[in-house]
C-alpha cells in the first residue's frame, strides 16, 4: 500500500463554510481553498502520513469511472476548472502546476478518447509526479515526460514512479 495525501483539519474556530452541494466531486477541494482565501486559515503538512489509503481500481469509484471513460473524464476536467475559475491561482507558481494537472487530464482524455486504456494507477503516480516537482524544483523539468511515461507505464503495483 502506498500512502495517499488524505485530509482532516481540526479547527479552533467555528467555521460557516460548508461543502458545495452543487459539486458532484472535488467539493473538499473547493472547501479547503474557501477556508484558506474567504476564511483565512492556514494549514500545516505533517511530515508523517496519519492514514493509509488503497484504493482498488477495478472498484466503482469516481475516479473509476473516470479512468475508464472518455465522457466521464470530460466532465471531471469540465468540473477542475469550474473550480479552478472559482479559486484563481494566486501565484505564477501555483498557475504552471494546475496546468501539469491540467496535461494530466488531457493525456488520459486522449487516451480514451483513442481508445485505449490509462495504466490503472495513472493518477496516483501523477499525482506523486506533480507533488515530487512542487518540492524539488530541478524534477519538474521532466514532469511533462513524467506524466506521459505514467499513462502508458503497465505496471500494477503501487510503487512510487516519481
Amino acid at each position: 500500500m502506498q500512502p495517499v495525501p488524505r485530509a482532516t483539519a481540526v479547527l479552533r474556530r467555528p467555521a460557516t463554510v460548508r461543502l458545495d452541494p452543487a459539486l458532484p466531486a472535488i467539493e473538499d477541494w473547493d472547501f479547503w481553498l474557501r477556508l484558506t482565501r474567504e476564511h483565512g486559515y492556514r494549514f500545516a503538512r505533517l511530515p508523517e502520513p496519519t492514514v493509509v489509503y488503497h484504493r482498488v481500481p477495478q472498484a466503482g469509484s469516481m475516479i473509476g469511472a473516470v479512468a475508464e471513460e472518455a465522457a466521464a473524464m470530460a466532465d471531471f476536467s469540465g468540473l477542475v476548472r469550474r473550480v479552478w475559475a472559482r479559486w484563481p491561482a494566486t501565484t505564477a507558481r501555483s498557475a504552471r502546476f494546475r496546468l501539469y494537472s491540467g496535461i494530466m487530464y488531457w493525456q488520459v482524455l486522449g487516451c480514451l478518447a483513442t481508445g485505449h486504456s490509462p495504466n490503472p494507477h495513472y493518477y496516483l503516480h501523477s499525482v506523486q509526479a506533480i507533488e515530487h516537482a512542487w518540492r524539488n524544483p530541478d524534477a519538474e523539468t521532466g514532469l511533462i515526460e513524467a506524466l506521459t511515461v505514467t499513462l502508458h507505464r503497465e505496471d500494477t503495483d503501487d510503487q512510487r514512479v516519481a
